[in-house]
């Protein structure tokens, strides 16, 4: 016998956290432009910029994979 960690996951609670975890990133990664406008190099704001735009995009995804309920 062994010892699964992913027994009592359902496979639709799956994707549901997924889906909060990258909306939670999408927030910080905002927060964190909003908040260091001007203070951090250019480079850097322009990866956290192209980086929260890949997580929409995720987001965007997985939102419409899923379709109404």
């Amino acid at each position: 016998m062994f010892f699964n960690p992913f027994a009592m996951i359902s496979a639709s609670a799956i994707p549901q956290k997924r889906h909060s975890r990258l909306q939670e990133l999408d927030v910080r990664m905002q927060d964190f432009l909003a908040t260091k406008r001007g203070a951090a190099s250019g480079k850097v704001l322009e990866n956290v910029k192209s980086a929260r735009d890949h997580v929409r995009l995720e987001i965007q995804g997985n939102s419409l994979s899923r379709g109404p309920k």
